[in-house]
């Protein structure tokens, strides 16, 4: 791929968000941060609208911002008029419900990762949606 990937990282706490970013940006991917759903519906309609060959390719998304249930609010995507619709890898502080879970993936998300473990998987997961290595 000669263009760089861009990313946006979805998620409310500040510290989350910086590790996340420094971890995707030390392996070259061009990022982009939101720290609510309204502000990341805004920065997707903005990229994938003026910026056809920058666009958001993957959000990284916590699954709870402050309360509000990303998996309702943002994950529906696809109803949003993009150029390109990007894929969701959802971040989980807990276990999620098999329900929710469900409905997640069914609402467009790619992969849903535990926070835990979201250092170790992040970066091959997004390699392995875009055959990179």
């Amino acid at each position: 791929m000669s263009a760089q990937l861009h990313i946006l990282v979805v998620d409310d706490s500040d510290t989350e968000r910086k590790v996340t970013v420094e971890l995707l940006t030390k392996e070259a991917y061009l990022v982009t941060t939101a720290r609510s759903v309204r502000q990341a519906k805004d920065v997707l309609r903005a990229y994938n609208s003026a910026h056809a060959l920058d666009s958001i390719r993957v959000v990284v998304l916590e699954s709870d911002l402050g309360g509000v249930d990303a998996i309702e609010d943002l994950l529906p995507i696809s109803e949003e008029k993009l150029k390109v619709s990007p894929q969701v890898i959802l971040l989980n502080r807990d276990s999620l419900h098999p329900g929710r879970h469900r409905k997640a993936i069914g609402r467009g998300a790619y992969l849903i990762l535990h926070k835990a473990h979201t250092l170790d998987r992040l970066v091959p997961t997004i390699q392995q949606l875009f055959d990179l290595k």
